[in-house]
């Protein structure tokens, strides 16, 4: 961050400027189409005025904020993987992701995923340690979801993660036990807590949704007006369910309303008409979004001149790249090892499935959505929490193998 002078680019710049006018009080910006169409993005450029007006209009210190999230991430990782599965699977999981490239890269670049990937992980630590020992968890669960939402929204998917990992956390004694007496119980206790969890994050969200609308800092709720564009993108076949500039010429000049999404409801229909290409286009976007190489080189060291970084930036973009192959193939592979032996080994506790549904629901979702490999910066830490776990197998084989000795973390072995 220091080295390479990052300049703020497209979005990230949308969202600076208009950060800068609310942090002067001037909401001219909400009648730009940017802001009237894609309104949730003024959470983050709330969160970016806030800094300006406490620190000064000073970029280096939202990026060095972006380091402090970071490595609160790393912290959350740790505790999820030592309380999930072990305390050798959480410190590897923390120590991989504190060196994975992009999570580097991104520093530099003034996006939501930082705050957003650190408040959802503390919410999911809570979920995963204490909802059912404080008696106030369900309110700072709710809240931290919801202020995880304001600044990215993710909600949707991992409020349906929660309610379905609470649920099966309901069913898990009835499964085991089939006991009436205890399924009560934890029925109730369970139940509480998902409905002040709920309660809590919707509630927040309107009140937050009010705020920006009585202050006049927004015209509309925090929300996207246009939700069926990027299916729209997402099924664009042409452009393997990346952005199109041909549908953004042809949509962007049209009014929010009835007519714009009736059109683009009439493209969806022609474009997923055709159930085997439609296939082929899921086939190829699952391999683009999970198998290509990650973004983070091209918004932080590709859109920054020559002259603002000291070294060569095609051998540091190549480097980068090299690196974050590595790290990344690794990882799906010790991901799947742990995922294996999860599914190989009778347990009494299933607390990772929170992350599984995670998994399975940010995987599914981008089938039908625009892909971007920098979306993936949510997720990973989930991927990584497996990846400790692979790793803690690896080595409980080795030591069986080579010295005998018992194991410190056997695959049984899941907290």
């Amino acid at each position: 961050m220091l080295s390479v002078q990052t300049p703020v680019k497209s979005d990230f710049l949308v969202m600076l400027d208009a950060a800068r006018n609310i942090a002067k009080g001037n909401y001219e910006f909400n009648q730009s189409v940017y802001f009237t169409t894609w309104v949730y993005q003024l959470g983050f450029s709330f969160y970016e005025s806030v800094i300006i007006r406490c620190f000064g209009d000073n970029i280096f210190i939202l990026k060095l904020l972006n380091i402090f999230y970071s490595t609160g991430t790393v912290i959350f990782i740790y505790l999820i993987g030592a309380k999930v599965f072990n305390e050798l699977a959480g410190r590897m999981a923390a120590f991989l992701y504190a060196f994975y490239i992009p999570n580097i890269l991104y520093s530099s670049v003034l996006t939501n995923q930082h705050l957003a990937t650190f408040l959802f992980y503390a919410a999911f630590y809570l979920i995963i340690k204490r909802f059912a020992h404080n008696k106030f968890s369900w309110l700072y669960i709710g809240l931290l979801l919801s202020l995880g939402n304001l600044m990215r929204p993710l909600g949707p998917i991992i409020i349906v993660a929660v309610l379905i990992y609470f649920i099966l956390q309901i069913l898990q004694p009835y499964i085991k036990t089939k006991d009436a007496a205890e399924l009560k119980t934890r029925r109730k206790q369970i139940g509480k807590n998902l409905v002040g969890i709920l309660a809590t994050f919707f509630i927040a969200n309107a009140l937050i949704n009010y705020s920006f609308v009585a202050s006049g800092i927004s015209k509309y709720p925090l929300s996207n007006r246009d939700p069926l564009w990027k299916f729209v993108i997402g099924f664009n076949y042409e452009t393997s369910g990346s952005y199109s500039s041909e549908d953004a010429s042809r949509f962007m000049g049209m009014p929010i309303g009835e007519k714009r999404a009736e059109a683009e409801k009439e493209v969806i229909k022609e474009r997923v008409a055709d159930k085997a290409q439609l296939l082929d286009l899921f086939h190829i976007k699952f391999l683009n979004m999970w198998g290509g190489t990650d973004a983070s080189t091209f918004w932080s060291i590709s859109l920054t001149p020559q002259e603002d970084v000291p070294f060569n930036k095609e051998k540091l973009i190549s480097a980068a790249q090299s690196y974050e192959r590595i790290i990344y193939v690794s990882t799906t592979i010790l991901s799947i090892i742990g995922l294996i032996c999860l599914f190989l080994k009778k347990q009494d506790k299933y607390p990772y499935t929170l992350f599984l549904l995670l998994i399975i629901g940010y995987v599914l979702i981008h089938l039908l959505i625009e892909i971007q490999t920098r979306y993936r910066f949510f997720i990973f830490p989930s991927f990584m929490l497996l990846e400790g776990f692979g790793i803690s197998v690896i080595l409980s084989y080795l030591i069986v193998r080579f010295t005998k000795n018992k194991p410190q973390t056997k695959c049984e072995e899941i907290n």
